[in-house]
Order: structure tokens, then C-alpha cells, then sequence
């Protein structure tokens, strides 16, 4: 049985059992799964803005060693000449590799951004009293039972008193008086 409470956010589990141990064993599985699916739950859409942010780092990242390398050819290429369309063009890859290596850092940032706030939104699980093999039953008493037990025999006795011995009675009859009859018929046959 699982009891929350709203005011402190703390979840009480008690599981009954016929054996102490698998009483022990359930609720340790059961507070793993609920751990498990409540840390998934709070943050499921944290760790889906990382995935995204990582896509986008990923093709920032490629984007802007492509515009470098393309930067690092044109001025190989073009080393020593004078030409102001080179300079141009130039000028233009260089702006070209800046903006992506701007867009990249700020993917790097988001990212990182992201990674944080999975951690942020990820909840804090602390076992105040973890499960523990009980020494004694809780359920049902030894007193209960053996009220349990008279009560039932005092009914069975009641009823065996009350209509158990006459239908017996009857049943003996009838198969006395089969008897009688399969006994008078049988010499008839001889």
C-alpha cells in the first residue's frame, strides 16, 4: 500500500506478505521501480531539450570546421595576391567562419545549459526507514485465529445440531429401506 503525503511530498509503502522476506524483497523492488519512474517523469522533457541541443551542437559544430576549412584553403590559395575581390571574398568566409563559430559556441552554452537543468529537475530520493525483515507478524494475530477457529466450530456444531444429524437420519433410512425392498425382491428371483 503506497500513502503520499502532500504537504511533506513523502511516500509511505507498506506491503503484507505470508513471508517476512518476500515482504522485504517486494518493497525494495517497489521503491527502485518508483524511484525510477518518478526521476524519468520529472524530467523527461529536460532530457529531451538535451537531445535537441545536442543535434544542434552537432551540425553547429560541423558547420563551423567546414567554413574554416574552406577560410584556411581561400587564403592558401590566394596568399600574396593583391586583388580586392580576393580581399573580398576573404573578408566574407572570414565573417562567414565567425558566425558559425558564434552559433557553436551558443549551441556549446544551450547544451551545456540543458545538462544542468536535467540535473536540476532531477528529484532527490532519500529512504528514511528502508525495508526491513519483520520479527513478528502484524497479520492475522494468534488470538484472532483461535476466535476464528471456535467461532467456526461452534457454527459447524450448530448446523451438524441442527439439520446434520436428521438428514443423516434420513439418508440411513432410505438406504435402509432400499435395502428392505432389494431384500424382498432378490428372493422372488431364487
Amino acid at each position: 500500500m503506497l500513502a503520499v503525503d502532500k504537504k511533506t511530498s513523502v511516500i509511505s509503502l507498506t506491503v503484507t506478505a505470508q513471508d517476512p522476506k518476500v515482504a522485504a524483497e517486494i518493497s525494495e523492488e517497489v521503491i527502485s521501480r518508483l524511484q525510477t519512474y518518478v526521476t524519468n517523469y520529472r524530467t523527461e522533457k529536460a532530457r529531451l531539450d538535451v537531445q535537441y541541443y545536442e543535434t544542434l551542437y552537432a551540425e553547429a559544430k560541423d558547420a563551423y570546421f567546414k567554413s574554416q576549412q574552406q577560410y584556411a584553403g581561400y587564403v592558401d590559395r590566394n596568399q600574396g595576391v593583391i586583388l580586392q575581390r580576393v580581399k573580398t571574398e576573404q573578408e566574407r568566409l572570414q565573417n562567414e567562419m565567425n558566425l558559425n563559430y558564434q552559433l557553436y559556441n551558443t549551441c556549446a552554452q544551450q547544451l551545456q545549459a540543458a545538462k544542468a537543468k536535467v540535473q536540476q529537475e532531477t528529484p532527490v530520493f532519500t529512504i528514511i526507514n528502508p525495508p526491513q525483515v519483520p520479527l513478528k507478524r502484524s497479520k492475522p494475530s494468534k488470538v484472532t485465529i483461535l476466535f476464528a477457529s471456535i467461532f467456526l466450530g461452534g457454527v459447524i456444531a450448530a448446523v451438524w445440531i441442527l439439520w446434520g444429524r436428521d438428514t443423516l437420519a434420513s439418508f440411513k433410512k432410505k438406504d435402509d429401506e432400499e435395502e428392505v425392498e432389494k431384500a424382498e425382491k432378490a428372493p422372488a428371483k431364487s
